[in-house]
């Protein structure tokens, strides 16, 4: 039987040996109304999910399910150009295979964005809002299982999950380019 692990490194080799993506700084991962945001990168490759081993593929409409290596400001941003979810059947265990294997890519950073509904009836479609804290109510995770001390610890602190750093970041840009942040 394979190892989670093994399914991982052999992902991460094949991106490197076969497509070229050899490292990157930061991984962004898109959501739904987001599969048109790199204007601005200078892109380099672009592998369907489909292609990929032991990735998932994205069933959901509008999510195009399409990893994109592209370079912003002299970082090389690994773009996942869609997402997954539990509700396509998907374990969390599963879900976890991409940003597993970009951390085997060299990712040390991790910008996830989505559209998401609310109660709070101060929110408004379109309101870009700045996660700070969240509680796993699902019941799912992806560190249930043997722990893969390649990837890192079996259970890390959750304290500084959402750093201040890049919290101060997101509300200087935010402030710099005159976004409203939630």
């Amino acid at each position: 039987m394979t190892s989670n692990y093994d399914k991982i490194k052999a992902t991460a080799n094949y991106l490197k040996d076969r497509k070229g993506i050899r490292q990157a700084d930061i991984l962004l991962i898109l959501g739904s109304g987001q599969s048109s945001r790199f204007q601005h990168f200078n892109l380099k490759k672009k592998v369907k999910y489909s292609e990929i081993p032991n990735f998932p593929v994205s069933t959901v409409k509008g999510h195009k399910g399409e990893l994109i290596l592209g370079e912003l400001e002299g970082k090389n941003i690994l773009i996942m150009n869609g997402r997954f979810h539990l509700y396509e059947g998907y374990s969390a265990r599963e879900i976890a295979i991409p940003i597993q294997t970009a951390f085997l890519l060299g990712v040390k950073s991790l910008i996830i964005t989505n559209a998401a509904g609310g109660i709070n009836r101060y929110y408004k479609t379109g309101d870009i809002v700045m996660i700070t804290d969240h509680i796993n109510l699902t019941g799912e995770n992806p560190l249930i299982g043997p722990n893969m001390d390649e990837i890192g610890e079996r259970f890390p602190q959750m304290n500084d999950l959402y750093t201040n750093e890049y919290q101060e970041k997101m509300m200087k840009i935010a402030l710099k380019l005159k976004i409203e942040l939630k």
